[in-house]
């Protein structure tokens, strides 16, 4: 993945850099590490923690370790989404918290 950051904006092949959990939602694993890496983003952390849970994503495999992996990183830097998403997954397949 080719990714530069101009002016503090993420550039993905030529793309301006996405702004919202569902259009982060719409892009690969590698751009959203991508983006993890070059923005230290907890969005794209959570967003990709989520897919690679669900596995609900046609650019993105479904890998259960990989994904929780990802949340608690989000949600070790107080990133409230992640927070939610990891305690309802959490739940919801009778794991603990």
């Amino acid at each position: 993945v080719e990714a530069t950051v101009q002016n503090d904006t993420l550039n993905i092949y030529g793309k301006k850099e996405p702004t919202t959990i569902s259009e982060l939602e719409n892009l690969g694993e590698a751009e959203l590490e991508a983006i993890v890496s070059s923005k230290n983003s907890n969005d794209a952390r959570f967003v990709l923690g989520k897919l690679l849970l669900e596995g609900s994503s046609d650019k993105i495999k479904k890998n259960e370790k990989k994904g929780m992996n990802w949340l608690k990183e989000a949600v070790k830097n107080d990133h409230l989404p992640s927070l939610e998403y990891k305690t309802y997954y959490d739940i919801r397949f009778d794991k603990q918290p």
